[in-house]
């Protein structure tokens, strides 16, 4: 089911699974009414950016298109070229617009593919080194690293100070 488009392999399945989700909406004080319903089909077409289909044995896929399965695979290897060529270069800037887009594209393409979102984590992190409280790779920095920053403050109160002027 997905935003209460409800899928099965047969049709008695399917009527079964929408009276079952209609009789909750109801139950819920949400009105549903059967007749704005789609139809059952085995290959009701393209519904948030997936292709569902089922067949005879009752196995139910969901794909999406070639082009937007090119794209994911030309976002990665843009992103992965980039890496490679400033692999050396501390300075290099990622671009964040571009970056956030081809991310709210992966994350797109995952509500298909749930297997790929922890391959996005390096994405976030790189998109998050910008903001602070974070290490070199990106990761929050952890209990401990603020202990240890917190003592070489304190016990250094010179360095205190200029911490607190913002030098």
């Amino acid at each position: 089911m997905d935003d209460v488009r409800t899928a099965a392999a047969t049709k008695e399945e399917w009527d079964n699974t929408s009276q079952a989700v209609a009789a909750k909406i109801n139950y819920l004080g949400q009105q549903d009414a059967a007749r704005k319903r789609e139809s059952a089909s085995k290959t009701p077409g393209v519904w948030a950016g997936a292709s569902m289909e089922t067949d005879a044995e009752k196995v139910f896929f969901a794909s999406i298109s070639v082009e937007k399965w090119k794209r994911v695979q030309s976002i990665i290897s843009k992103w992965k070229d980039l890496c490679d060529a400033h692999s050396a270069d501390e300075s290099w800037n990622v671009n964040r617009k571009e970056l956030e887009k081809d991310i709210g594209f992966l994350m797109h393409v995952t509500m298909t593919y749930d297997n790929l979102i922890p391959y996005l984590k390096g994405f976030y992190l790189t998109l998050n080194l910008w903001r602070g409280q974070r290490n070199k790779e990106g990761w929050k920095k952890g209990l401990e690293d603020w202990k240890d920053m917190a003592g070489w403050l304190f016990n250094n109160p010179e360095r205190w100070e200029e911490v607190q002027e913002g030098t």
